[in-house]
C-alpha cells in the first residue's frame, strides 16, 4: 500500500494465477493494517499514524490512483 508516495505494505503473498483469490485489508487509524490473502496473514504494519485518511479520501485497491 502507498500514501503520498512512500509503500508501507509490501508483502501481499504469491497470487495463484487462473484461480479465485480473496483477499482482505483490515486499516485502523489506531492499530495499522493487516492484509489476508485466502484467509491466510500475509502482512502487517503497526504504523498507524500512515494510515489516516480525511473523510471523503477514496481508498483505491488494485490502482495508483494518480490518473492518466
Amino acid at each position: 500500500m502507498r500514501k503520498n508516495g512512500a509503500t508501507y505494505d509490501a508483502s501481499w503473498g504469491t497470487i495463484t494465477t487462473n484461480s479465485w483469490n480473496h483477499y482482505v485489508v483490515s486499516i485502523s487509524s489506531t492499530a495499522g493494517t493487516k492484509t489476508y490473502l485466502n484467509g491466510i496473514q500475509v502482512s502487517s504494519n503497526t504504523n498507524a499514524t500512515a494510515y489516516s485518511y480525511a473523510p471523503g479520501v477514496n481508498f483505491v485497491l488494485g490502482s495508483a490512483g494518480i490518473g492518466g
